[in-house]
């Protein structure tokens, strides 16, 4: 069992992840220019330089991090000359962090990401509702590493079964979308599953404090 957790931007917390199955963490900038699924004034109000130092205590001590970019939509700012180099350099900030991936709700971003920012891996939010064998093969097709499936399809074992079986790269489901008062607490918590047959050994289940998921391995 792997656990991801959403970040609480402590530091010295990550010290106490050693030895435990946590081997990534997920968070965002409370504002920057593609904004994310929670509003700003909720998070932890850091800056760039706090997530650049977070990013690199999290690999000294063996972790990987992936950063939001989950909002729904972008309000067209991607096709102004301004609104693109915002995103461009919010990108090369992003990268030049030494994020490990990005979790991304709009194709415009993933096929963006893809041309110019290859190292990043890419996983597609819940907030794109994958919820359906197209979707989900449109998103493989795009290249992208690991799709988080619609949450609101989690008890739909027959459509999960069917994703399973159509796409290769790695699902992640969401059984608890509420976040917990710590980022290093897991609390009440469960697992659903839904292995398709032959796959079982081939389980990767995935446990976060802001977000409770299975994540199976189709290759």
């Amino acid at each position: 069992m792997k656990i991801r957790l959403g970040s609480n931007w402590d530091i010295t917390s990550l010290d106490a992840l050693k030895g435990t199955s946590v081997d990534a963490l997920f968070g965002k900038l409370p504002f920057d220019v593609v904004g994310g699924a929670r509003p700003g004034f909720v998070l932890p109000q850091v800056d760039r330089k706090h997530v650049e130092r977070y990013i690199q205590a999290c690999h000294e001590r063996g972790l990987e991090f992936s950063y939001l970019l989950n909002a729904p939509c972008l309000g067209n700012l991607e096709y102004s000359k301004k609104g693109y180099g915002q995103l461009i350099e919010l990108l090369e900030w992003i990268d030049q962090s030494g994020a490990d991936a990005v979790t991304i709700g709009l194709p415009y971003l993933i096929d963006l990401v893809r041309k110019r920012f290859p190292r990043l891996k890419v996983k597609v939010s819940t907030t794109a509702r994958v919820n359906t064998i197209r979707k989900a093969l449109q998103y493989e097709d795009m290249g992208v590493e690991e799709i988080i499936i619609d949450e609101h399809i989690n008890r739909e074992f027959k459509t999960l079964e069917a994703i399973r079986k159509a796409v290769k790269c790695n699902l992640e489901l969401i059984v608890n979308n509420i976040a917990s008062g710590s980022a290093l607490t897991i609390t009440n918590t469960s697992i659903m599953t839904a292995t398709p047959p032959g796959r079982e050994k081939k389980r990767t289940t995935v446990i976060s404090s802001t977000r409770v998921t299975s994540a199976f391995t189709g290759n």
